[in-house]
Protein backbone atom coordinates (compact mmCIF):
# COMPACT_ATOMS: atom_id res chain seq x y z
CA UNK A 1 0.00 0.00 0.00
CA UNK A 2 1.43 3.37 -1.03
CA UNK A 3 -0.67 6.38 0.01
CA UNK A 4 1.81 9.15 0.84
CA UNK A 5 -0.71 11.98 1.20
CA UNK A 6 -1.22 13.28 4.74
CA UNK A 7 -4.94 13.56 5.48
CA UNK A 8 -6.06 16.39 7.77
CA UNK A 9 -9.76 16.46 8.64
CA UNK A 10 -12.27 18.24 10.81
CA UNK A 11 -14.13 21.53 11.02
CA UNK A 12 -11.82 24.54 10.54
CA UNK A 13 -8.82 22.24 10.13
CA UNK A 14 -7.35 24.61 7.51
CA UNK A 15 -6.88 27.19 10.28
CA UNK A 16 -6.21 24.93 13.25
CA UNK A 17 -3.66 22.81 11.32
CA UNK A 18 -2.14 25.65 9.30
CA UNK A 19 1.38 24.54 10.13
CA UNK A 20 1.16 21.97 7.36
CA UNK A 21 1.17 24.84 4.85
CA UNK A 22 4.39 26.26 6.34
CA UNK A 23 6.01 22.86 6.06
CA UNK A 24 5.74 23.20 2.29
CA UNK A 25 7.17 26.73 2.05
CA UNK A 26 6.39 30.42 2.29
CA UNK A 27 5.36 31.20 -1.30
CA UNK A 28 2.21 29.59 -2.62
CA UNK A 29 0.11 29.74 -5.75
CA UNK A 30 -3.57 29.02 -5.07
CA UNK A 31 -5.47 27.45 -7.97
CA UNK A 32 -9.25 27.42 -8.19
CA UNK A 33 -12.16 27.92 -10.59
CA UNK A 34 -13.73 31.38 -10.74
CA UNK A 35 -15.03 32.49 -7.34
CA UNK A 36 -15.97 29.01 -6.11
CA UNK A 37 -13.32 28.99 -3.34
CA UNK A 38 -14.66 32.27 -2.03
CA UNK A 39 -18.32 31.27 -2.16
CA UNK A 40 -17.83 28.09 -0.13
CA UNK A 41 -15.79 29.84 2.55
CA UNK A 42 -12.50 28.05 1.88
CA UNK A 43 -10.65 31.14 0.63
CA UNK A 44 -11.51 33.09 3.78
CA UNK A 45 -10.04 30.30 5.92
CA UNK A 46 -6.95 30.08 3.70
CA UNK A 47 -6.27 33.80 4.08
CA UNK A 48 -6.50 33.47 7.86
CA UNK A 49 -4.18 30.47 7.84
CA UNK A 50 -1.65 32.15 5.54
CA UNK A 51 -1.65 35.33 7.63
CA UNK A 52 -1.01 33.20 10.71
CA UNK A 53 1.91 31.43 8.98
CA UNK A 54 3.27 34.50 7.12
CA UNK A 55 2.80 32.86 3.72
CA UNK A 56 2.78 34.95 0.53
CA UNK A 57 0.48 33.87 -2.29
CA UNK A 58 -0.97 34.61 -5.71
CA UNK A 59 -4.30 33.36 -7.04
CA UNK A 60 -4.95 31.59 -10.35
CA UNK A 61 -8.71 31.22 -10.91
CA UNK A 62 -8.88 30.08 -14.54
CA UNK A 63 -9.23 26.31 -14.11
CA UNK A 64 -12.49 24.95 -15.49
CA UNK A 65 -14.45 21.71 -15.48
CA UNK A 66 -12.49 19.08 -17.44
CA UNK A 67 -9.18 20.98 -17.25
CA UNK A 68 -7.38 21.51 -20.53
CA UNK A 69 -3.74 20.86 -21.24
CA UNK A 70 -2.94 24.45 -22.22
CA UNK A 71 -4.63 26.07 -19.23
CA UNK A 72 -2.67 23.78 -16.92
CA UNK A 73 0.51 24.62 -18.81
CA UNK A 74 -0.23 28.35 -18.43
CA UNK A 75 -0.73 27.91 -14.69
CA UNK A 76 2.55 26.02 -14.44
CA UNK A 77 4.45 28.78 -16.21
CA UNK A 78 2.99 31.40 -13.85
CA UNK A 79 3.94 29.28 -10.83
CA UNK A 80 7.48 28.87 -12.19
CA UNK A 81 7.90 32.62 -12.76
CA UNK A 82 6.48 33.39 -9.31
CA UNK A 83 8.98 30.92 -7.83
CA UNK A 84 6.21 29.23 -5.86
CA UNK A 85 7.32 26.73 -3.23
CA UNK A 86 4.10 24.78 -3.69
CA UNK A 87 0.64 24.84 -5.25
CA UNK A 88 -2.66 24.75 -3.36
CA UNK A 89 -5.68 23.32 -5.20
CA UNK A 90 -9.03 24.52 -3.85
CA UNK A 91 -11.96 22.82 -5.53
CA UNK A 92 -13.13 19.52 -6.96
CA UNK A 93 -11.54 16.98 -9.25
CA UNK A 94 -11.03 19.29 -12.22
CA UNK A 95 -9.21 21.90 -10.16
CA UNK A 96 -7.10 19.23 -8.47
CA UNK A 97 -6.15 17.54 -11.74
CA UNK A 98 -5.31 20.88 -13.35
CA UNK A 99 -3.17 21.78 -10.34
CA UNK A 100 -1.26 18.49 -10.50
CA UNK A 101 -0.49 19.09 -14.16
CA UNK A 102 0.57 22.68 -13.41
CA UNK A 103 2.90 21.38 -10.69
CA UNK A 104 4.60 19.15 -13.26
CA UNK A 105 4.89 21.97 -15.80
CA UNK A 106 6.34 24.27 -13.12
CA UNK A 107 9.09 21.73 -12.36
CA UNK A 108 9.99 20.07 -15.65
CA UNK A 109 11.07 21.49 -18.98
CA UNK A 110 9.06 20.31 -21.99
CA UNK A 111 9.55 21.42 -25.57
CA UNK A 112 5.79 20.98 -26.02
CA UNK A 113 3.06 20.64 -23.38
CA UNK A 114 1.95 17.36 -25.00
CA UNK A 115 5.14 15.72 -23.80
CA UNK A 116 3.53 15.32 -20.38
CA UNK A 117 1.76 12.29 -21.88
CA UNK A 118 4.90 10.56 -23.14
CA UNK A 119 7.80 11.59 -20.90
CA UNK A 120 8.50 10.04 -17.53
CA UNK A 121 7.59 12.51 -14.81
CA UNK A 122 10.65 12.82 -12.60
CA UNK A 123 9.73 15.82 -10.47
CA UNK A 124 6.71 17.84 -9.48
CA UNK A 125 6.20 20.93 -7.34
CA UNK A 126 4.71 20.09 -3.95
CA UNK A 127 0.91 20.09 -3.88
CA UNK A 128 -1.62 20.74 -1.11
CA UNK A 129 -5.35 20.24 -1.63
CA UNK A 130 -8.52 21.54 -0.03
CA UNK A 131 -11.42 19.49 -1.36
CA UNK A 132 -14.63 21.52 -1.74
CA UNK A 133 -16.75 18.83 -3.41
CA UNK A 134 -17.38 15.23 -2.41
CA UNK A 135 -16.61 12.79 -5.17
CA UNK A 136 -13.31 13.04 -6.94
CA UNK A 137 -10.74 11.13 -4.86
CA UNK A 138 -8.06 12.99 -6.82
CA UNK A 139 -6.86 14.75 -3.68
CA UNK A 140 -5.17 11.56 -2.50
CA UNK A 141 -4.36 10.01 -5.89
CA UNK A 142 -1.54 9.94 -8.43
CA UNK A 143 -3.71 10.14 -11.56
CA UNK A 144 -4.86 13.12 -13.61
CA UNK A 145 -7.23 13.41 -16.57
CA UNK A 146 -6.59 16.27 -19.00
CA UNK A 147 -8.65 17.38 -21.98
CA UNK A 148 -6.96 18.00 -25.32
CA UNK A 149 -7.61 21.59 -26.46
CA UNK A 150 -7.74 20.63 -30.15
CA UNK A 151 -10.24 17.77 -30.08
CA UNK A 152 -11.75 17.55 -26.57
CA UNK A 153 -10.43 14.02 -25.99
CA UNK A 154 -9.53 13.08 -22.42
CA UNK A 155 -6.10 11.63 -21.70
CA UNK A 156 -4.76 10.09 -18.52
CA UNK A 157 -1.39 10.68 -16.85
CA UNK A 158 -0.15 8.57 -13.92
CA UNK A 159 2.85 9.28 -11.71
CA UNK A 160 3.63 8.84 -8.03
CA UNK A 161 5.32 12.25 -8.19
CA UNK A 162 1.84 13.81 -8.37
CA UNK A 163 0.56 12.53 -5.03
CA UNK A 164 -0.39 15.65 -3.01
CA UNK A 165 1.62 16.13 0.18
CA UNK A 166 -1.40 17.06 2.27
CA UNK A 167 -5.19 17.04 1.78
CA UNK A 168 -7.59 18.98 4.00
CA UNK A 169 -11.13 17.70 4.55
CA UNK A 170 -13.74 20.04 6.00
CA UNK A 171 -17.29 19.11 4.96
CA UNK A 172 -18.46 22.71 5.59
CA UNK A 173 -17.04 23.70 2.21
CA UNK A 174 -19.56 21.41 0.51
CA UNK A 175 -22.61 23.02 2.12
CA UNK A 176 -23.08 25.42 -0.81
CA UNK A 177 -23.20 22.67 -3.46
CA UNK A 178 -26.55 22.69 -5.32
CA UNK A 179 -28.44 19.45 -5.82
CA UNK A 180 -27.02 18.67 -9.28
CA UNK A 181 -23.41 19.09 -8.18
CA UNK A 182 -24.15 17.09 -5.03
CA UNK A 183 -25.50 14.22 -7.13
CA UNK A 184 -22.80 14.41 -9.82
CA UNK A 185 -19.96 14.27 -7.31
CA UNK A 186 -21.79 11.71 -5.17
CA UNK A 187 -22.17 9.42 -8.18
CA UNK A 188 -18.45 9.82 -8.91
CA UNK A 189 -17.63 8.73 -5.35
CA UNK A 190 -20.05 5.81 -5.56
CA UNK A 191 -18.50 4.64 -8.84
CA UNK A 192 -15.05 4.74 -7.25
CA UNK A 193 -16.24 2.63 -4.34
CA UNK A 194 -18.13 0.06 -6.40
CA UNK A 195 -15.53 -0.32 -9.16
CA UNK A 196 -12.63 -0.68 -6.73
CA UNK A 197 -14.63 -3.18 -4.68
CA UNK A 198 -15.45 -5.43 -7.66
CA UNK A 199 -11.99 -5.50 -9.20
CA UNK A 200 -9.35 -8.11 -9.93
CA UNK A 201 -6.93 -5.83 -8.03
CA UNK A 202 -9.10 -5.69 -4.91
CA UNK A 203 -7.53 -6.53 -1.57
CA UNK A 204 -8.99 -7.00 1.88
CA UNK A 205 -7.96 -3.43 2.75
CA UNK A 206 -9.33 -1.84 -0.43
CA UNK A 207 -12.58 -3.75 0.04
CA UNK A 208 -13.00 -2.46 3.59
CA UNK A 209 -12.52 1.10 2.33
CA UNK A 210 -14.83 0.57 -0.65
CA UNK A 211 -17.47 -1.08 1.52
CA UNK A 212 -17.65 1.81 3.97
CA UNK A 213 -17.50 4.34 1.14
CA UNK A 214 -20.39 2.64 -0.66
CA UNK A 215 -22.42 2.65 2.54
CA UNK A 216 -21.93 6.38 3.10
CA UNK A 217 -22.30 7.62 -0.48
CA UNK A 218 -25.24 5.42 -1.42
CA UNK A 219 -27.21 6.44 1.67
CA UNK A 220 -26.84 10.09 0.60
CA UNK A 221 -27.80 9.42 -3.01
CA UNK A 222 -30.79 7.30 -1.97
CA UNK A 223 -32.01 10.13 0.23
CA UNK A 224 -31.83 12.55 -2.70
CA UNK A 225 -33.54 10.09 -5.07
CA UNK A 226 -36.35 9.76 -2.53
CA UNK A 227 -36.90 13.54 -2.68
CA UNK A 228 -35.40 14.29 0.74
CA UNK A 229 -32.57 16.63 -0.27
CA UNK A 230 -31.90 19.43 2.19
CA UNK A 231 -28.84 21.54 1.30
CA UNK A 232 -28.31 22.29 5.01
CA UNK A 233 -28.29 18.62 6.02
CA UNK A 234 -24.93 18.41 7.78
CA UNK A 235 -25.12 14.63 8.21
CA UNK A 236 -25.60 14.13 4.47
CA UNK A 237 -22.75 16.52 3.65
CA UNK A 238 -20.42 14.88 6.17
CA UNK A 239 -21.26 11.34 5.05
CA UNK A 240 -20.77 12.10 1.36
CA UNK A 241 -17.52 13.94 2.05
CA UNK A 242 -16.01 11.03 3.96
CA UNK A 243 -17.52 8.50 1.55
CA UNK A 244 -15.56 10.27 -1.17
CA UNK A 245 -12.39 9.98 0.90
CA UNK A 246 -12.87 6.23 1.35
CA UNK A 247 -13.52 5.87 -2.38
CA UNK A 248 -10.38 7.84 -3.22
CA UNK A 249 -8.25 5.62 -1.00
CA UNK A 250 -9.86 2.49 -2.46
CA UNK A 251 -9.14 3.39 -6.10
CA UNK A 252 -5.58 4.35 -5.18
CA UNK A 253 -5.20 0.69 -4.18
CA UNK A 254 -7.27 -1.20 -6.74
CA UNK A 255 -8.26 1.23 -9.51
CA UNK A 256 -11.51 1.82 -11.39
CA UNK A 257 -13.40 -0.34 -13.88
CA UNK A 258 -14.75 -0.07 -17.42
CA UNK A 259 -17.53 2.48 -16.61
CA UNK A 260 -14.83 5.14 -16.40
CA UNK A 261 -13.49 4.95 -19.98
CA UNK A 262 -17.07 4.42 -21.21
CA UNK A 263 -18.12 7.67 -19.60
CA UNK A 264 -15.39 9.71 -21.31
CA UNK A 265 -17.29 9.67 -24.62
CA UNK A 266 -20.32 11.33 -23.00
CA UNK A 267 -18.19 13.95 -21.27
CA UNK A 268 -16.10 14.74 -24.34
CA UNK A 269 -19.04 15.09 -26.73
CA UNK A 270 -21.86 16.45 -24.56
CA UNK A 271 -20.17 17.79 -21.40
CA UNK A 272 -21.97 15.27 -19.21
CA UNK A 273 -20.41 15.55 -15.72
CA UNK A 274 -17.77 12.87 -15.20
CA UNK A 275 -19.44 11.09 -12.29
CA UNK A 276 -22.79 10.99 -14.09
CA UNK A 277 -21.22 9.74 -17.31
CA UNK A 278 -19.55 6.84 -15.49
CA UNK A 279 -22.67 6.02 -13.48
CA UNK A 280 -24.70 5.23 -16.61
CA UNK A 281 -22.65 2.02 -16.88
CA UNK A 282 -22.51 1.12 -13.21
CA UNK A 283 -25.53 -1.19 -13.31
CA UNK A 284 -24.25 -3.33 -16.18
CA UNK A 285 -20.84 -3.40 -14.47
CA UNK A 286 -22.44 -4.68 -11.27
CA UNK A 287 -24.66 -7.23 -12.98
CA UNK A 288 -21.55 -8.77 -14.52
CA UNK A 289 -19.13 -8.42 -11.60
CA UNK A 290 -21.30 -9.55 -8.71
CA UNK A 291 -21.33 -13.08 -10.13
CA UNK A 292 -17.61 -13.43 -9.41
CA UNK A 293 -17.31 -12.30 -5.78
CA UNK A 294 -17.66 -14.54 -2.76
CA UNK A 295 -20.98 -14.80 -0.98
CA UNK A 296 -19.92 -12.52 1.89
CA UNK A 297 -19.00 -9.66 -0.46
CA UNK A 298 -22.19 -10.13 -2.47
CA UNK A 299 -24.43 -10.15 0.61
CA UNK A 300 -22.64 -7.15 2.11
CA UNK A 301 -23.23 -5.12 -1.03
CA UNK A 302 -26.88 -6.15 -1.28
CA UNK A 303 -27.32 -5.32 2.39
CA UNK A 304 -26.13 -1.76 1.71
CA UNK A 305 -28.29 -1.16 -1.39
CA UNK A 306 -31.20 -3.37 -0.16
CA UNK A 307 -31.38 -5.17 -3.50
CA UNK A 308 -30.01 -4.89 -7.02
CA UNK A 309 -33.46 -3.78 -8.18
CA UNK A 310 -33.52 -0.99 -5.60
CA UNK A 311 -30.06 0.07 -6.77
CA UNK A 312 -31.28 0.17 -10.39
CA UNK A 313 -34.33 2.23 -9.40
CA UNK A 314 -32.26 4.75 -7.48
CA UNK A 315 -29.81 5.12 -10.34
CA UNK A 316 -32.61 5.50 -12.87
CA UNK A 317 -34.05 8.43 -10.91
CA UNK A 318 -30.69 10.16 -10.48
CA UNK A 319 -29.65 9.58 -14.11
CA UNK A 320 -32.75 11.13 -15.71
CA UNK A 321 -31.72 12.36 -19.16
CA UNK A 322 -32.68 13.07 -22.76
CA UNK A 323 -29.40 11.87 -24.28
CA UNK A 324 -29.25 10.28 -27.72
CA UNK A 325 -26.21 8.76 -29.43
CA UNK A 326 -25.27 7.74 -32.93
CA UNK A 327 -24.25 4.18 -33.74
CA UNK A 328 -20.73 5.49 -34.43
CA UNK A 329 -20.56 6.94 -30.90
CA UNK A 330 -21.64 3.60 -29.42
CA UNK A 331 -18.90 1.88 -31.39
CA UNK A 332 -16.33 4.49 -30.37
CA UNK A 333 -17.30 3.94 -26.75
CA UNK A 334 -16.76 0.19 -27.07
CA UNK A 335 -13.37 0.76 -28.70
CA UNK A 336 -12.33 3.12 -25.93
CA UNK A 337 -13.32 0.57 -23.29
CA UNK A 338 -11.63 -2.33 -25.08
CA UNK A 339 -8.27 -0.53 -25.11
CA UNK A 340 -8.40 0.73 -21.51
CA UNK A 341 -6.38 -0.65 -18.61
CA UNK A 342 -9.51 -0.21 -16.44
CA UNK A 343 -11.21 -2.96 -18.43
CA UNK A 344 -8.43 -5.44 -17.68
CA UNK A 345 -9.51 -5.31 -14.04
CA UNK A 346 -12.96 -6.76 -14.80
CA UNK A 347 -13.81 -9.77 -12.66
CA UNK A 348 -14.30 -12.84 -14.83
CA UNK A 349 -12.96 -10.92 -17.84
CA UNK A 350 -14.70 -8.27 -19.90
CA UNK A 351 -17.27 -9.63 -22.35
CA UNK A 352 -16.76 -7.87 -25.71
CA UNK A 353 -19.52 -5.45 -26.79
CA UNK A 354 -21.00 -5.20 -23.27
CA UNK A 355 -20.71 -1.40 -23.26
CA UNK A 356 -21.80 -1.05 -26.88
CA UNK A 357 -24.98 -3.04 -26.19
CA UNK A 358 -25.74 -1.03 -23.07
CA UNK A 359 -25.13 2.28 -24.84
CA UNK A 360 -27.42 1.27 -27.69
CA UNK A 361 -30.13 0.18 -25.27
CA UNK A 362 -30.00 3.47 -23.37
CA UNK A 363 -29.17 6.07 -26.00
CA UNK A 364 -29.13 4.88 -29.64
CA UNK A 365 -31.07 7.01 -32.13
CA UNK A 366 -31.07 5.57 -35.61
CA UNK A 367 -29.65 7.79 -38.37
CA UNK A 368 -28.39 10.44 -35.94
CA UNK A 369 -25.29 12.10 -37.38
CA UNK A 370 -24.07 13.90 -34.28
CA UNK A 371 -22.22 11.64 -31.86
CA UNK A 372 -24.08 12.72 -28.73
CA UNK A 373 -27.05 15.04 -28.22
CA UNK A 374 -29.08 15.97 -25.17
CA UNK A 375 -28.12 16.21 -21.53
CA UNK A 376 -28.45 14.89 -18.02
CA UNK A 377 -31.64 16.50 -16.72
CA UNK A 378 -32.01 15.44 -13.07
CA UNK A 379 -32.57 18.46 -10.83
CA UNK A 380 -32.83 20.98 -13.69
CA UNK A 381 -34.09 24.27 -12.35
CA UNK A 382 -33.40 23.39 -8.72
Amino acid sequence: MYLPTRIVSGEKCVISQSGYFSNLGKRCMILTSGNSAELCGALTDIKKAFKKENIEYILFDELVENPTLLTSYKAGEIARNYKADYLLAVGGGSVIDGTKAAAVFASMNFEKPEEIYSKTITKCLNIAVISTTAGTGSEIGNVIVLTEDSNGIKRVVVSNEMFPKVAFYDYRYTMTMPIRLTVATGLDALCHCVESWFSTNATELSNLLAMRGTELTYSCLKKIADGEFNPNDEELRRNQHYGSLYGGMAIALSGTGFPHPAGYILTENASIPHGVACAFFETVFLEHSIKYVNNYEKQKFLEIVESLEDFKTTMKILLKNNITMSLKACEDMENRVSDANNTKRTLGGYIPNTVKKEAKKMFLKENQKEKVLGNWTFGDGE
